[in-house]
């Protein structure tokens, strides 16, 4: 039985993946997909296990996490094993720094005990502490920091994991289930299966050649903070005396909920200038559409407010980064950000090749020297300024995009050329927000080994770059 716990949803790529592992599969004789949708993650993977038990005819039930991508043959990797608990390694996203300076890490769910039965030898859990994992430590696996052979570890996420029957008959249940420690560190609900399985002397065994890729929303603009654990932060220190403009701030979501961070600078806008800012969340997957929306909001012909501030759905805007914008006297002034584009990942703006005279995104920032606001071809409207004249024609832009393969880019486009036309250009300022898009996990894992053993080939850091004009 294949169960997948959610919360409602389920990414694309992991059905897909899925299905196809399915109907690939040689060694299991029936498959039965179920899934739950409840919360916590607990009670629904429990009531999972209680329908798999209902019905003896399945032998194994196989969780499957609902942004998991696994190989199509990763289930007959998983039973070629025979052990009664076996698991596909995966990379994960572990948050770390501080609030203001942010540092994510990536690694794999394959974790060791750091305790007395580190070396392998059965645990000895007699009581519900320990059960609980009270003074317990875990330490995570780097990618292919294991053998290539099956092997033992203490714990892993409960994401991509094949268990017999028996094991679950033998276990009272809760058989997984969350707890908090009297210190307030928590036992997810995966290391309190395992641990209870031990109890009942089941060990985990991972099998490396059914990794699993991960589907997870990476901030792309600070990249570099996963593949190579440095800061990828830029922070432009707003010039003294900086007003705000009477502003509205139009921030678009792809549906009804905002993130946390986002809403928190929001608010801090409004607290910080009050009088001087109105906030409209509107839902929509792009600048452009949202534009198109607030045309027929009544504030779009109130004569109080003089420049309007967009922010993508997928972008997060830090405290600084109004008035770091508002501190440039231009039509329209970009933060930087970093997006996905058919080349590969390129920043949120385009500048002139001197070489070819054609206009195109940098893949890297153009240098060391980028510490002031620079003029540049066009920008995305991502994470953007524009003065409410620069806004004139704005229904015909939206009109003549509207056909084009790329809507949005060509309304920038537009947008920008409009700009120029008053003889401007637009600003980008040597500051940094985050962007963020589903990516999977196991590339980037790949790619930081690879930068980690100098084997990455040529990158786009090593291409000419074009030169930026510093702005007046």
């Amino acid at each position: 039985m294949v169960a997948i716990p959610s919360l409602g949803r389920i990414q694309n790529q992991a059905i897909q993946c899925i299905h196809r592992m399915i109907v690939s599969t040689t060694a299991a004789e029936a498959i039965d997909l179920r899934w739950e949708n409840a919360y916590p993650t607990g009670y629904c993977r429990n009531r999972l296990v209680r329908r798999f038990l209902s019905d003896p005819q399945w032998t194994h039930l196989l969780f499957v996490d609902s942004d998991m991508a696994p190989a199509a043959d990763g289930l007959d990797r998983l039973l070629e094993v025979g052990a009664p608990i076996v698991a596909g390694p995966a990379p994960i996203l572990m948050a770390g720094g501080t609030r203001d300076h942010p540092m994510a890490r990536l690694t794999t769910n394959v974790m060791d005990m750091v305790g007395p039965d580190r070396d392998g030898r059965a645990a000895e859990l007699n009581d519900e502490s320990e059960l609980n994992g009270a003074a317990l430590r875990w330490t995570y696996r780097d990618w292919e920091d294991w053998p290539s052979e099956p092997f033992h570890c203490d714990a892993t996420g409960v994401a991509f994991v094949l268990i017999q029957r028996e094991v679950f008959e033998r276990m009272e249940p809760p058989w997984l289930q969350f707890v908090e420690q009297p210190d307030g560190r928590p036992t997810g609900v995966d290391a309190y299966f395992f641990r209870k399985a031990r109890q009942h002397g089941y060990r985990l065994t991972m099998q490396p050649t059914a990794s699993c890729d991960h589907i997870k929303a990476v901030d792309l603009t600070h990249l570099e903070e996963l593949l190579a654990g440095v800061s990828a932060r830029r922070r432009w220190p707003v010039p003294p005396g900086t007003t705000i403009p009477n502003t509205v701030v139009l921030a678009c979501t792809s549906d009804a909920w905002s993130s946390l961070p986002t809403t928190e600078a929001l608010l801090t806008w409004q607290g910080a200038f009050p009088g001087c800012l109105t906030v409209r969340s509107v839902i929509a997957l792009s600048p452009r559409e949202a534009l198109a929306r607030f045309m027929h909001d009544p504030l779009w012909t109130q004569p109080d407010w003089t420049h309007l501030l967009m922010l993508g759905p997928d972008v997060v805007p830090e405290r600084e980064t109004l008035a770091s914008l508002a501190a440039v006297d231009a039509p329209l002034v970009s933060a930087v950000t970093r997006r996905q584009s058919p080349d590969g990942l390129v920043y949120g703006f385009a500048v002139t090749n001197p070489e070819t005279g054609r206009a195109g995104p940098p893949r890297v920032l153009p240098s060391a020297a980028f510490t002031r606001p620079a003029e540049v071809y066009s920008v995305d409207l991502s994470c953007a300024l524009v003065t409410r004249d620069a806004l004139d024609g704005l229904s015909t832009f939206v009109a003549d995009s509207a056909t084009e393969a790329d809507p949005d880019a060509s309304f920038s486009d537009l947008l920008c050329e409009s700009v120029r036309a008053r003889g401007r250009k637009p600003i980008v300022i040597p500051a940094t927000v985050e962007r963020w898009a589903e990516v999977g996990l196991l590339g980037l894992l790949r790619l930081k080994q690879q930068l980690a053993d100098g084997r990455a080939g040529e990158t786009a850091g090593q291409a000419p770059e074009p030169a930026l004009a510093l702005a007046r």
